[in-house]
């Protein structure tokens, strides 16, 4: 018997209890159908315990939970003959071939499904673990560090307006993308998101709007910022017009090169206007993630939007 698990930690403010009570009742029955080598898994939730890790400068009342998700495939597997180890026993890497090229994009689709049900806790990580035969043979780190989506809450939090849960996400995604293999394609928004969730802020700002685009202008080829500011404000009645104008127009300076922008740790002495793309960037993150979740809530797969400004959504098939 192969166990797959799927450990996270995630980080929620102090101010943010109840989302840890809307994970907990959301989790009791939260299952992830996918298949790995082939073969159909279901993962399942594990209880979620409280880590006590080091303070930190930067979230000092925040707390850190551990979310697990475990699956079992009926796959048996002879250890000594079918991987090869290396001098600590431990197995190498041909059972990551095998196994972490299935695992990553379920890996994926789990970490956007978390983004979208919750966006306002963060992801300090998310660890894959295989045990074959109750041994633990290997493991792999997926992703560090997600702490924009506490930021983009903190400053944006009036644009939420849906309740999703961790299973409507799970199956929108896996329904509508080729990240669980039913669909030979993924939604340009959702593969925006996923460059967002693990950026700078300049390319949070481009990628969230490539994103948007694809939401509210996919069918058109002309006068996207003006149709971007209408549609956008139509649905978010909180965000103005200017915002969008100011949003895309600092977008268009950094894809066009008028901007000069570096890495983070230099980031002072290149950008001239870092807090700009700061604000900028958690707003287009903050539209890029509520409009998907607007989708979810609706099941659908596209909005259509009429000359008139009104919308109907589109059903997922």
């Amino acid at each position: 018997m192969t166990e797959i698990k799927i450990e996270t930690r995630v980080i929620i403010d102090a101010d943010a209890n109840e989302s840890i009570k809307k994970i907990q009742r959301d989790f009791i029955q939260f299952q992830m159908h996918c298949e790995v080598q082939s073969l159909p898994i279901t993962f399942t939730a594990q209880p979620i315990s409280i880590q006590t890790p080091e303070k930190s400068n930067e979230l000092p009342t925040a707390k850190y939970y551990s979310i697990s998700v475990v699956g079992n495939i009926d796959m048996e597997t002879d250890l000594e003959n079918d991987f090869m180890f290396n001098e600590e026993k431990e197995c190498g890497d041909d059972l990551s071939i095998v196994f972490f090229s299935d695992i990553e994009p379920i890996v994926g689709s789990y970490i956007l499904a978390l983004a979208l049900a919750y966006p306002e806790i963060g992801v300090s990580y998310c660890r894959a673990f295989v045990y074959i035969n109750k041994q633990e043979c290997n493991n792999e780190n997926y992703f560090n560090e997600l702490c924009i989506l506490n930021e983009m809450i903190k400053k944006h939090k009036e644009i939420l307006r849906e309740e999703v849960t961790i299973q409507q996400a799970w199956n929108w995604i896996a329904n509508n993308s080729n990240l669980c293999k039913r669909k030979s394609d993924t939604p340009p928004a959702l593969a925006a998101l996923s460059y967002v969730l693990n950026r700078q802020y300049p390319e949070v700002l481009m990628y969230s709007i490539i994103g948007l685009e694809s939401i509210f202008t996919a069918k058109e080829s002309k006068n996207t910022n003006y149709l971007l500011q209408n549609r956008i404000t139509h649905l978010f009645p909180s965000v103005t017009k200017t915002d969008i104008k100011n949003m895309y127009q600092l977008r268009s300076e950094f894809v066009h090169g008028n901007k000069r922008i570096g890495i983070l740790y230099s980031i002072d002495d290149q950008i001239e206007n870092e807090e700009d793309y700061k604000n900028n960037a958690m707003l287009s993150a903050a539209l890029l993630i509520e409009s998907i979740r607007v989708l979810i809530a609706h099941n659908a797969a596209e909005i259509e939007f009429q000359q008139t400004i009104s919308h109907t959504y589109i059903p997922c098939r």
